[in-house]
């Protein structure tokens, strides 16, 4: 998440692991709106930070978007 931080549309966030399974994580990310996620998601920055984590990572990375309900 830290290679988000100066993302055009970037809100904020946080990194969650499960309880009793340290090795599972959920990412939660905040944007200004999907045009600007997308535009992070397809980044080379976002290229860059994948490289790193993708060898650590025991299952394929999911991506599931969500949007307020009010």
């Amino acid at each position: 998440m830290r290679q988000s931080l100066g993302a055009n549309g970037f809100f904020g966030g946080e990194s969650l692991v499960e309880q009793h399974h340290s090795d599972r994580r959920l990412m939660i990310t905040k944007w200004r709106d999907l045009r600007a996620w997308k535009e992070w998601y397809n980044s080379d920055a976002r290229l860059h930070a994948m490289q790193r984590v993708q060898p650590l990572l025991t299952e394929e990375e999911k991506v599931t978007i969500y949007e307020p309900a009010y």
